[in-house]
């Protein structure tokens, strides 16, 4: 009992051999491309780190910036609006009414809730 193989088998195989190193060429050359993005971020991000050093910027005074601007962003939420102005109405409402001060208060939060709504 003999076994032929027909051309056509050993042709698919071929290209499918042939095929197979190519991806494996095209992977290693896009692994090799990645290593070469690592290696170059990692120097510009040394060099971004010596000149924050040189102008004075250190990373306490990055996340001060930060929060500072992050509480600011807060202050001027809608929703942060809303609860300022009812515990205000609240605080206003409490006290006799007696200035300007605390009904224009009161009108502004009443604005601002009915813009938030």
């Amino acid at each position: 009992m003999t076994h032929e193989v027909s051309s056509c088998g050993v042709g698919g195989y071929n290209s499918k051999i042939n095929k197979y190193q190519n991806i494996l060429r095209y992977h290693t050359s896009v692994e090799e491309e990645i290593n070469t993005l690592r290696q170059v971020l990692s120097a510009k991000e040394r060099h971004a780190s010596d000149l924050k050093r040189k102008l004075g910027l250190s990373p306490l005074n990055e996340i001060k910036q930060n929060l500072t601007k992050s509480w600011q962003d807060v202050q001027t939420s809608n929703a942060y609006v809303y609860v300022n102005c009812f515990f205000s109405k609240q605080s206003i409402s409490q006290r006799p009414q007696t200035s300007n001060v605390n009904q224009g208060l009161s009108f502004l939060c009443s604005a601002s809730i009915n813009k938030v709504l």
